[in-house]
């Protein structure tokens, strides 16, 4: 008995560093998205794009007293930080990347970052982002020269900083005079994020997280986290993964795709209905590569969609070009362009002098706070017409 509590208290004490160490690097993180308040108010303006309906009282989430043994520790099966091995996935690696797309600020052209902020404020990605709503995906294509991008777009820093405002807009701090079965379900929210374009090589580039697997293990690793993170489910409680045997285990170390993909549906499905899972993938396209990922592509594809037909799953996808094989996956009213979202101030409507406003410094700056319905109508309807156009 001593050595199962010697056992649970270490791995406890593993998976809460984890944590800690995830949740300090984002705090460091959003301190310097903060800094750059005092020049721009790109998350002031993003946060009025969110349209949030949290939920109040305890979460119906799965009991974990069936699972747990008479020495109060998890009975025999797979514990977040099994998986966690299993995935081999620095849990930092996420936060270190976001990071690195938000020091490239200063580097992007202040008028492409203006049109990517005007973006986040279109109808499809509006309603995406609204809690209250289920399922949805929405493809952003900003068309930008080909020639002219790196790794890091302006695509690819608003959506960093998207991240942020949807994570800060769900940290809800529990009431002390609530019972401590409720503290442990209190409603939040789940945001996944991955940069593709920072992973866009091959595993024999020494980049482990390479390619549509390293998307998955990342996005699983991230998961397993926020599961224990939002109290969902315990540290060391026994995940409910049957299938997680003849030889499955062994695939998962291999870095099977399927085998990650499946991991990653049924630990989706542990996520209570009222929670929303937010999934932020940037730089899409860069994974559009023939040569070496066009099965893989349809997989992960594949498992998106069977997840969003079980569990609030948010999908937004960007890419600094424009996606070649989203067709199939995606209706051509779920896509939005950046083209005729011109910045330098030429954008139309009050909306757009709004993103303008957001992204400029304060000395220059004339960000009130929310629009009006008519100007929002009016960006509306420019919006589809151009979406029409591109679709066809």
């Amino acid at each position: 008995m001593d050595d199962i509590h010697l056992e649970n208290n270490s791995m406890t004490k593993a998976i809460h560093l984890q944590l800690s160490e995830v949740i300090q690097q984002n705090r460091v993180l959003q301190m310097s998205i903060e800094a750059a308040q005092s020049k721009t108010h790109l998350l002031d303006f993003l946060m009025d794009q969110l349209e949030f309906n949290p939920t109040t009282g305890a979460i119906v989430g799965r009991d974990q007293a069936d699972n747990m043994t008479d020495h109060g520790t998890a009975a025999l099966g797979y514990a977040p930080l099994d998986l966690l091995q299993l995935l081999n996935v620095n849990h930092l690696r996420v936060s270190s990347d976001a990071a690195r797309v938000v020091r490239a600020q200063p580097t992007l052209p202040q008028a492409d970052i203006e049109r990517c902020a005007l973006v986040m404020a279109a109808p499809q990605v509006k309603q995406l982002l609204n809690s209250s709503c289920g399922s949805g995906t929405v493809a952003i294509d900003g068309h930008f020269d080909r020639t002219q991008i790196d790794k890091i777009s302006p695509l690819s820093y608003v959506c960093a900083v998207l991240a942020q405002a949807v994570r800060s807009q769900h940290q809800q701090p529990s009431s002390p005079t609530l019972p401590l079965a409720e503290k442990r379900f209190q409603s939040s929210n789940i945001v996944l994020e991955y940069y593709c374009a920072l992973h866009a090589g091959t595993v024999e580039n020494d980049d482990d997280l390479a390619g549509p697997q390293g998307l998955m293990r990342c996005l699983t690793t991230q998961l397993i986290l926020a599961l224990v993170e939002n109290e969902i489910v315990g540290n060391n409680y026994a995940l409910p993964l049957p299938y997680l045997r003849d030889g499955e285990e062994d695939r998962l170390a291999d870095r099977d795709l399927n085998s990650v993909c499946r991991l990653f549906t049924e630990l989706a499905c542990l996520v209570p209905a009222d929670t929303p899972i937010y999934c932020l993938i940037d730089s899409w396209s860069s994974f559009e590569r023939e040569e070496f990922w066009q099965a893989e592509y349809d997989i992960v594809l594949d498992t998106f969609r069977d997840i969003a037909s079980n569990v609030s799953f948010k999908l937004l996808l960007t890419s600094p070009t424009s996606s070649r094989w989203l067709k199939d996956f995606i209706m051509p009213g779920q896509r939005v362009s950046l083209r005729g979202r011109e910045g330098g101030g030429t954008t139309r409507g009050g909306l757009g002098r709004m993103a303008r406003a957001a992204t400029m410094s304060d000395a220059n700056s004339g960000f009130r706070g929310a629009y009006s319905f008519d100007e929002y109508d009016e960006e509306r309807g420019d919006e589809t017409g151009h979406a029409r156009r591109t679709s066809q």
